[in-house]
């Protein structure tokens, strides 16, 4: 979620029983103080790669301010911190069991390429709710494209043989999420109006690009609120429709 005024407006307008957000940690000021148990579903990211981006380390301190905010906050969904392709799949289970034994709660382990196809088993038979990657920026994702998307039809099948919900991370593609039923999915594209003067359009089950005039384009924070009502729109359109 975006960190601008707009935020708290937005929840006003909107009821909180009704949303569904995905708050990264090094974003969590974004909330502006809301109850995370009010919302209709709560899931709560590490930040790990923004943390890093920014030259930040992924230390034990690190570690326990997200921990603290995971137990502080009572967030029961969390992802992992799946920097597999930084530290390593044992390092990263390593982190995710000392969240795990400090919070009381499983996370949400994402799966990598390098984790193949007995790391999905593996997690889908062991946690009730687990992440694929389709952002097209992680080795992974840019495998699922290169196939076609088709392996997905696999990792979901097997999912729901284990009772295992799928979230579908960084997925803007409405013909995916058409096709492919994930439980959830989150997208940051909404906040492309207050980086880039985007202005979209939900309408008829499409989410449309609009032209504006260069004048309009500069007031980036009403941009920014026109995208995340039309975003709301699709979730209440996705609850219905898929």
């Amino acid at each position: 979620m975006a960190t601008d005024g707009l935020v708290g407006d937005f929840y006003t307008k909107f009821p909180k029983k009704e949303l569904n957000i995905l708050t990264s940690f090094e974003y969590k000021s974004s909330l502006m103080g809301n109850d995370v148990r009010e919302f209709n579903h709560f899931i709560a990211d590490s930040g790990a790669f923004t943390a890093m981006a920014s030259g930040k380390k992924i230390d034990d301190s690190y570690i326990d301010s997200y921990i603290e905010w995971i137990k502080g906050a009572h967030i029961d969904h969390f992802i992992e911190m799946d920097i597999d392709e930084i530290v390593g799949i044992d390092k990263v289970k390593q982190i995710r069991n000392r969240i795990e034994r400090a919070t009381g709660k499983q996370s949400i382990p994402v799966w990598h390429l390098g984790r193949k196809k007995e790391g999905w088993l593996d997690m889908v038979k062991n946690y009730p709710y687990v992440a694929l990657s389709l952002s097209g920026f992680t080795a992974s994702s840019k495998w699922l494209k290169a196939n076609d998307w088709k392996p997905l039809h696999y990792f979901l099948d097997t999912a729901a043989e284990n009772g295992s919900k799928v979230h579908a991370l960084g997925c803007t593609n409405w013909g995916l999420l058409r096709k492919f039923h994930f439980y959830s999915s989150d997208s940051s594209t909404w906040s492309l109006g207050e980086r880039y003067g985007t202005c979209f359009v939900f309408q008829d089950g499409v989410m449309k690009v609009v032209s504006l005039p260069k004048k309009f384009k500069k007031n980036k924070k009403t941009l920014g609120f026109h995208n995340k009502q039309h975003v709301f729109k699709a979730m209440q359109y996705a609850k219905i429709k898929m």
